[in-house]
This record gives structure tokens, C-alpha cells and sequence, in this order.
């Protein structure tokens, strides 16, 4: 859990890490409970997180391989919103998770939202910068938004890609005009070669727009490589 918290939080504070830590082996009522309290081992297992921010030789591994995992994370983080936003159901939305919210087990995820600092960056969030994850799961999450007010997302019904990525791919149809499609297990698609020849088959009826980047494509076979270039996700609409 220390290694987990350490890089899905990352950077993360001494402070944030023991709290955390505590209140997860409190509950575990392994070695130390909130009813019966074990100040030794809590004792211990305070040095040793601590220990990790002071070993300046440990801290750079660390840093070293969030960057390593920051490709994959962006696809799974982009992903999942969008996945959120357009499957079947009502999505609820933590308030500031319109960004990647990096907080942990309550009260650290209990802090106050700063909306005037989020309303600034969503005013340029519709031109998202490269590498830059915050703003384009904001306009990401604001574009899926602006579609579920605009109009009704139909039935669900899945569009299976072809090719030797396909099992890479996650793709659904709601109703007749509105696509989702995501990249699934990106660590794993880039192992193995990439997109290559695999394609999704768009409804007939098109053009298709990617509401994100507005980009046009055409009905049918549409290469996956080319579909998801700039973002690994889409959310195409077609207006009929």
C-alpha cells in the first residue's frame, strides 16, 4: 500500500502518506485498530513512510517511474471519464474530479474546491495543450456534458473493431448518432505493435465528428490508428 499510495499520488507529501497509511491498517484491524490502537507499531510504520522522502537517492526511482507510466495512465485516466460519461446510467461526479483528482481515503479527499481556479483553466480548456492531462480530461469531461444536455444518448449497443488490436479497443453506439471508443489495456496494445491494420466499423450515415478534437471522418472501416491519433479516446457524433 505505501509503494501504491507513493505513485498513484505522486507528488504526495510525508504528512498525506502517513495519514493515509494509518487509517488504512486502522481499518485492516490487522496490527492496530481505531478501538484498540497499537502506538508502536503505528510508531513504526510512521518512520517508515517517512523514511522514504528522507532518501534522496529513492525519491528520483520514484519520480522516475511515474514518468514511465504517464502515457499509460492518460489513456486509462481518459478513458474511464469518458467511459463514465456516455455508458448507460447517470454518471456523478465528484466535484474538482473534472481534472485527475490525486486524493486519497477521507478526510484527504474532503478539501475545498477552488471554482474560480477551475473556471479559468475551463475557459481555455477547449484548446488542450500536449502532455497537458489536466486540461483535456477537463474539456473531456465538459464536451460528454455539453452532449448529455444537447440530447438523449439512445440504446446501448456494442462495435466490436477488427484486426489484430481489437481486443484493445472498447466501442459503443448510444442510439444512432453518438460513438464512444477507448483505448483498453494501453500498456499491453503497445507491446504489441500498436493499432496496426485494426479498424472500427462507423454506422452507415455519416460523417462522423469527434466532438473533442472535431475532427471529421467517414462512414465505415475507419483505422483505429487514425481515429484515436490525437486523443487515445473519441466521442464521434453524427448530425442528422
Amino acid at each position: 500500500m505505501l509503494w501504491h499510495t507513493l505513485v498513484a499520488a505522486w507528488p504526495i507529501d510525508p504528512d498525506r502518506l502517513v495519514a493515509a497509511l494509518l487509517k488504512s491498517a486502522r481499518e485492516a484491524k490487522l496490527h492496530t485498530s481505531w478501538t484498540a490502537p497499537d502506538p508502536h507499531y503505528e510508531q513504526a510504520l510512521e518512520r517508515r513512510a517517512r523514511s522514504v522522502h528522507d532518501n534522496p537517492g529513492l525519491l528520483p526511482r520514484i519520480e522516475g517511474a511515474v514518468h514511465a507510466l504517464a502515457p499509460y495512465a492518460r489513456a486509462n485516466t481518459l478513458a474511464a471519464a469518458l467511459l463514465h460519461l456516455t455508458v448507460p446510467g447517470v454518471p456523478d461526479l465528484y466535484q474538482g474530479s473534472e481534472e485527475p483528482l490525486y486524493t486519497l481515503v477521507d478526510p484527504d479527499n474532503r478539501g475545498v474546491v477552488d471554482f474560480g481556479a477551475l473556471a479559468v483553466r475551463l475557459t481555455d480548456a477547449a484548446a488542450p495543450r500536449p502532455g497537458d492531462l489536466a486540461r483535456e480530461k477537463l474539456h473531456l469531461t465538459t464536451t460528454a456534458l455539453h452532449l448529455r444536455r444537447s440530447r438523449p444518448l439512445g440504446p446501448y449497443r456494442p462495435l466490436p473493431a477488427t484486426g489484430p488490436a481489437g481486443d484493445h479497443l472498447l466501442a459503443f453506439a448510444r442510439g444512432e448518432d453518438v460513438v464512444t471508443a477507448v483505448t483498453r489495456l494501453p500498456y499491453g496494445l503497445e507491446r504489441a505493435g500498436g493499432w496496426r491494420d485494426t479498424v472500427l466499423e462507423l454506422p452507415a450515415g455519416g460523417p462522423w465528428t469527434d466532438e473533442p478534437t472535431g475532427r471529421s471522418f467517414p462512414a465505415g472501416a475507419v483505422p483505429v490508428a487514425e481515429l484515436l491519433a490525437d486523443l487515445p479516446v473519441a466521442l464521434l457524433t453524427r448530425r442528422g
